[in-house]
């Protein structure tokens, strides 16, 4: 998973930036904690439109937890057991897969993970990477041969405070193109991840946003 520490790598960056502030420099320190004070403040005060749900909700799916469910298009489900056994001895466990049943192949799969826990600080935080912070974003994401195409934006996903945002990796010769999601609830964070084949990427983006719209959180533990 490269989204949440990627994340989380510019906040500690931007805080030990502020711990090397001279210590006999108490003013300054002050006038410091209140410009980042209003900067977190003017980044959760941004308006965030609720998630369009593009497509008719057909099934049900829940998380392993029992933390939270959505609502996937007809044609949509959990990755079968045999590809579900093989993603994640290479991935790491899932809470929940979203796979296109239809399909002979996987030219899509939705992932989502735990990410675990998360300070409040960090929280209250969060969405500076929308605003001040997205610069340093792009920038942690290319030292890890990552192009951020899109984002991060400020989202709700079930109401819990949340960024998205697309990349495209280079893998052999080889791109892959990824919708991504980091949600913070209940002091915990997961992870969602959509990877695509680029040229079927504007097919399945519905589907995306169906699950993001359709969230839903239940009696939420981050744990598989």
């Amino acid at each position: 998973m490269e989204g949440l520490p990627l994340l989380i790598s510019v906040l500690a960056a931007e805080r030990l930036r502020r711990a090397h502030v001279d210590l006999h420099a108490q003013a300054r320190e002050r006038i410091e904690e209140g410009r980042l004070a209003q900067l977190e403040e003017d980044a959760n005060a941004q308006p965030v439109d609720p998630i369009r749900v593009p497509l008719p909700p057909a099934h049900r799916i829940a998380a392993t937890s029992g933390g939270f469910e959505f609502r996937v298009p007809a044609g949509f489900g959990p990755l079968p057991a045999a590809l579900l056994e093989q993603w994640t001895a290479a991935a790491g466990p899932a809470l929940a897969t979203v796979a296109d049943l239809d399909a002979d192949d996987v030219p899509m799969l939705l992932s989502v993970s735990a990410a675990g826990p998360v300070d409040a600080a960090t929280e209250r935080a969060f969405w500076r990477l929308t605003r001040d912070l997205r610069g340093g974003v792009r920038q942690a994401a290319a030292e890890r041969r990552l192009t951020i195409d899109a984002g991060p934006d400020a989202c709700l996903i079930g109401g819990a405070r949340a960024l998205h945002y697309a990349t495209t990796a280079h893998e052999g010769g080889t791109q892959v193109r990824s919708r991504s999601a980091c949600a913070i609830h209940g002091g915990d964070a997961v992870e969602i991840t959509m990877n695509v084949q680029p040229p079927l990427e504007a097919r399945y983006l519905p589907v995306w946003w169906t699950v993001l719209g359709t969230w839903i959180w239940l009696r939420w533990r981050a744990t598989t």
